[in-house]
């Protein structure tokens, strides 16, 4: 009082600093978010940072990341009273953040100019370095494809926001073209993989595998890199069927069954069962799912699957409970941001009986094949995008 310093304006620095002149234990402490500073809890700029470490690990790995989905994190830090403004604007602190679409919530730190500098702008360079030009459905399906088996692909929209940002890339409504002359488009592939693209070109554009095989070896690859290469491609495309095809091609699918892909998503869904006590829904994704979060369970398999789940990816991210009551299920609205899921994607969960886990996968019309077929069963590594590409495919 004497001092007068009750009757003065202090800045957040401050005040921290008169309360240990005073010898006392501070109960806040001080953090900046973009040009403001803030008091908050002790131990919560350990929080922010923890929180934007997450922002950028999910950059770094998958080219972009999810408002949405991030406020999740920062309520499981901080609380559930945490908005997505307060996790806006701790993000927006961290670097130089941009939308790719705000409506939906999706961002990125602008990459910096360096080599595999950001996952996603790597995978479209590689893409087009094999197709000229590509449709930006079959622009995502390729990255799908190189993501793995039920891991993160993001939606169209935040795709073709990016490949606007890209200089080597025009973008003429549904089509991406790359632009002659903005990057060395020959030494982008691998070499093994220009010789997959070469031999589809001159002798298909669809070859059966042993067609293509043999081709191949006559170019002096040996089959265990054929194998590699073939498998979870970017730059070709397989079908159930054994045919092969580069991204600009059309290739045949077989017929998987009614998935729903008229009115209401939540009307029709297939269903079956799996090994070792579980079974699986797959629904064809509309908007009022996606906004809504809950789905129709069909009889009979409604009678297996009551009760709640600890809902994950096959990456292991945790989701929350998924709660299963007569012919309905709900608390979806994380998967979507957690998976890249838009309308018309295919969503399989399969119910661990055992367990009481539900494991969420989103792709394309043949997930459900894949899924009959065992590849939910095989180990899903977390990518490690840090090192930019590799020359595995080349040592195979």
């Amino acid at each position: 009082m004497n001092a007068r310093l009750c009757f003065t304006r202090l800045s957040c620095e401050a005040l921290l600093a008169a309360t240990r002149c005073f010898g006392a234990e501070p109960a806040f402490e001080v953090v900046t978010l973009g040009s403001c500073n803030g008091l908050v809890k002790p131990g919560a700029a350990a929080g922010l940072a923890q929180l934007t470490t997450r922002a950028q690990e999910f950059v770094q790995s998958f080219g972009c990341a999810n408002v949405t989905e991030l406020t999740h994190d920062a309520q499981d830090i901080f609380g559930p009273r945490v908005s997505p403004r307060f996790t806006e604007a701790a993000l927006r602190a961290y670097g130089r953040f941009e939308w790719l679409d705000q409506e939906t919530k999706w961002f990125w730190y602008i990459p910096d100019r360096g080599h595999g500098s950001n996952r996603l702008v790597q995978q479209i360079q590689r893409v087009l370095a094999a197709t000229p030009r590509i449709q930006l459905a079959k622009l995502r399906s390729a990255i799908r494809r190189d993501n793995g088996f039920g891991s993160f692909t993001p939606p169209r929209i935040v795709i073709e926001s990016i490949c606007r940002r890209l200089l080597f890339l025009q973008c003429d409504e549904d089509n991406i073209i790359r632009v002659p002359g903005m990057a060395a488009w020959d030494t982008i592939l691998t070499a093994h993989e220009r010789v997959l693209v070469d031999v589809l070109q001159s002798h298909g554009p669809v070859l059966k595998r042993e067609q293509l095989l043999e081709h191949c070896r006559k170019r002096g690859m040996d089959e265990p890199t054929f194998n590699q290469l073939t498998s979870c491609s970017l730059v070709l495309q397989a079908n159930d069927a054994g045919l092969y095809a580069t991204n600009a091609a059309s290739l045949p699918h077989s017929e998987i069954g009614e998935i729903g892909t008229t009115g209401d998503a939540s009307a029709s869904a297939t269903q079956g069962f799996l090994s070792e006590g579980r079974v699986f829904l797959a629904w064809k994704l509309q908007s009022s799912l996606l906004q809504g979060g809950a789905l129709r369970v069909p009889e009979p398999i409604n009678t297996f699957v009551q009760g709640d789940y600890d809902l994950k990816t096959l990456a292991h991210r945790e989701l929350g409970l998924l709660y299963v009551r007569q012919r309905a299920c709900w608390n979806l609205q994380r998967l979507a941001p957690a998976l890249g899921a838009e309308a018309d994607d295919t969503l399989v969960i399969i119910f661990n009986l055992h367990d009481r886990t539900a494991t969420g996968i989103v792709g394309n019309d043949d997930i459900v094949t894949q899924v009959e077929s065992g590849l939910a069963d095989k180990p899903l590594p977390h990518p490690d995008w840090s090192a930019g590409r590799t020359n595995e495919r080349d040592s195979a």
